[in-house]
């Protein structure tokens, strides 16, 4: 009698475990899994077709959800991970590969007043429910779409970690034309909200000179962020900003300067400034600005601009305004 409740309990612990291994390290595992996916989730979910297994790698082609809020489609899609980091509490993605996404949003029927509410109950500081590496992330072809309006990412690549509050980003690199954003650096999800990022962002006009832009971004909510934004090519520019004490004072001093810029406002248009500079000064909710230029253009005489003024959250008033024809 002792002897048959030692085999049901021993049964009844195997055949568990088993049951975990089974979807865990087989590509029929991974197929009851997406079953069950389908089954649990408040959507329609459907996979074409599956290889290899949950544990270490797995790869997903014709992958479709869909809800009443929006749809994805994605070609293909292909995961490696670290299983046993889990048990260290991160989640490790080895590489991440996924190709031609679709995204189907619907035209946001939130108010503008609905949107400011629920601003006002969201927590400031947020926290990662477990540690993420995240390295060889590769998303090729994104497309979203929303009403009439279509954007497509050509390609986003990824490499960073999470530790505790901070995400740390060691390369980001995003295709979206015109523009190539790379960007680096750390952030911190809970007050001071301490930041110090770097990015360079290229910018390929049509009939025009490709544009490269430096700009850095450090601080925190305590004492000031500084935001520094300067142009290599083709002309040369910089702003610098900073916004001091923004729990209290909101201080904000913005300086910057520039030399021989050329833009292409239409396709026989063009607009240029041989040198300029603007400052301003105040807080967000009362500010002073300055503005000094020279500046030509198709149909433009050659001349100086000068506006001087100030402004406010939601009203700018010109207290001078004066140009002057070289």
């Amino acid at each position: 009698m002792i002897k048959r409740i030692l085999h049901i309990i021993l049964l009844a612990i195997l055949i568990p475990i088993l049951i975990v291994l089974f979807l865990l390290l087989t590509h029929g595992g991974l197929k009851i899994t997406l079953i069950l996916a389908n089954k649990l989730t408040d959507g329609n979910f459907y996979v074409k077709e599956s290889t290899g297994s949950l544990i270490n790698h797995f790869s997903l082609t014709d992958l479709h959800y869909q809800n009443k809020r929006f749809s994805i489609n994605i070609n293909s899609l292909e995961l490696s991970w670290h299983p046993l980091a889990l048990l260290e509490g991160r989640f490790y993605i080895q590489a991440l590969s996924v190709k031609n996404t679709e995204i189907n949003l619907p035209l946001s029927v939130a108010s503008k007043k609905e949107n400011k509410q629920n601003a006002h109950k969201n927590n400031i500081s947020f926290k990662l429910p477990v540690a993420i590496s995240a390295y060889n992330i590769n998303l090729e072809k994104m497309t979203i779409q929303q009403g009439k309006k279509t954007h497509t990412i050509q390609s986003i690549k990824f490499d960073g970690y999470t530790w505790k509050d901070r995400i740390s980003i060691q390369q980001a690199n995003i295709n979206y034309y015109p523009h190539v954003l790379n960007l680096s650096g750390d952030f911190y999800l809970k007050m001071p909200f301490y930041v110090n990022l770097t990015s360079q962002l290229i910018t390929a006009f049509p009939a025009y000179h490709t544009i490269y832009t430096d700009t850095t971004l450090k601080g925190d909510m305590n004492t000031a962020y500084n935001l520094t934004i300067k142009v290599s090519k083709p002309f040369i520019a910089s702003i610098i900003a900073t916004l001091k004490s923004p729990l209290t004072e909101e201080k904000i001093a913005v300086t910057g300067q520039w030399k021989k810029i050329l833009f292409p406002i239409s396709e026989n248009n063009d607009l240029s400034s041989s040198a300029g500079e603007i400052s301003v000064n105040g807080n967000l909710k009362n500010y002073q600005f300055n503005l000094k230029t020279e500046m030509a253009g198709t149909h433009i005489p050659d001349g100086n601009l000068m506006l001087v003024g100030n402004g406010g959250s939601s009203l700018i008033n010109f207290k001078t305004i004066s140009a002057n024809i070289l």
